[in-house]
């Protein structure tokens, strides 16, 4: 196998892609009434042992919440840029790094075993269903190179069993690839929404539902936002522009299209009902046919399982403007509203979970990780404020961790205090 080169060093260029991805319009207040807005509260603050590299220059984090709160470990991995992590259900976290290698972590910041895989600054990975990683890295900002995109298949000891090349790989989120439970695997390249076996062999391409947009530098960024296989319903949901999904058959056809949906996630359940959460509440419709769905289960256990943020009683967190998260009821109303303090940087992400309790965990641009209770309420703030784009993933950890991952920063894990 080739050694695989390439460095990701545009990153304007991918904060301006992930800005076309991102909608910028102010949540419409369309009820009667003003939202509450969640108090601010002045919080302790803490020096961390959190040292991230900004502008050339080490720098401790601060923590907001930290006499009850507090950073339980960091682990850099050595790497500037990490991918995302995925974890399996024995809870070990997986992540590429910059350096090419796959690394393999417990859930306390422990190495286990790293493999390297020579595909250096790796875009991201993904967990198949049929129990193997997925490690991609598309060239959609490679084309003036003409270097290829690849999909590297990988188990969990960290040995490479396939690489599989792409002349062209389009991706424009962690959304747009997707695998089935036999190692099919569907994603986006210069022919459409494709599906490969998993012997590396093209099955079908659909081009009539892939248009793309030309960036600076001979990029091209796809109009196709979000690929997930449904297995139940055998159905592959492909979404547009965030409001237009298609539904393809096995053999790539289209068998349905909605169009004028609500702009927001998308979470899929294993029996086929496709959950929408935005501005105008929580929806659902049929994976089969694309039609809506009167009622569907809304228990907190479910709907924390799918990965809903929600407090548990009803409420739903959305981001609603660039700097403000709110909660909301299943009909879209806003039940409270928080601006992030003055002085912080950065947009607020999409990135969002909720715990058992229904507090709430989230990141913005700038390097920040927010937790707030139920009702809005700071509980710590892990302050970074960086002036530059900082890409943050945050996701639940063991016995409560929240889990935090972002440039220059490594992996952290931050827990409330025992007595």
């Amino acid at each position: 196998m080739n050694i695989r080169t390439g460095a990701k060093t545009k990153v304007a260029l991918l904060a301006l892609a992930l800005a076309l991805i991102l909608p910028t319009a102010a949540h419409g207040q369309t009820q009667a009434g003003q939202p509450q807005t969640a108090e601010t509260v002045s919080l302790p603050e803490v020096k961390t042992s959190v040292i991230v590299s900004q502008n050339g220059e080490s720098k401790a984090l601060i923590l907001k919440g930290g006499d009850k709160y507090e950073v339980k470990w960091q682990n850099s991995l050595e790497n500037e840029y990490l991918s995302n992590v995925v974890t399996d259900e024995q809870g070990i976290m997986y992540v590429t790094g910059a350096d090419g290698f796959l690394y393999r972590l417990d859930q306390e910041g422990k190495l286990l075993g790293k493999s390297d895989l020579w595909m250096y600054w790796a875009h991201y990975l993904e967990m198949g269903r049929d129990g193997l990683l997925y490690v991609i890295w598309d060239n959609t900002l490679e084309y003036e190179w003409e270097a290829p995109g690849y999909v590297i298949v990988v188990d969990k000891t960290g040995k490479e069993l396939r690489a599989i090349e792409f002349p062209y790989m389009l991706s424009r989120s962690y959304r747009d690839f997707d695998v089935a439970s036999n190692g099919t695997f569907f994603l986006l390249t210069d022919q459409g929404v494709t599906a490969v076996d998993k012997e590396g062999n093209v099955r079908w391409s659909n081009k009539e539902i892939l248009s793309t947009v030309p960036l600076q530098e001979g990029a091209l960024f796809p109009s196709v936002h979000s690929i997930d296989w449904v297995e139940s319903k055998r159905t592959l949901v492909v979404g547009l522009d965030g409001r237009t999904f298609i539904g393809l058959d096995e053999a790539g056809k289209i068998r349905w299209k909605r169009e004028g949906l609500d702009w927001g996630d998308q979470y899929y359940s294993s029996d086929g009902i496709v959950y929408v959460l935005g501005e105008k509440g929580l929806h659902f419709f049929n994976a089969a046919d694309g039609k809506d769905i009167a009622e569907a289960p809304v228990d907190h256990d479910i709907l924390s399982k799918l990965g809903i943020p929600n407090d548990g009683t009803g409420g739903y967190y959305i981001p609603l403007s660039n700097n403000t998260i709110g909660k909301i009821d299943r009909t879209g109303k806003v039940l409270w509203s928080y601006h992030t303090p003055e002085g912080e940087t950065g947009f607020v992400s999409w990135e969002r979970f909720s715990d058992s309790e229904g507090n709430l965990y989230f990141a913005d641009y700038g390097g920040n990780l927010y937790g707030l209770d139920k009702d809005g309420k700071e509980r710590f703030i892990l302050e970074r404020n960086d002036p530059e784009f900082v890409f943050s993933k945050v996701w639940p950890g063991k016995n409560g961790a929240v889990l935090m991952t972002a440039d220059g920063m490594g992996i952290i894990s931050i827990q409330q205090k025992r007595n």
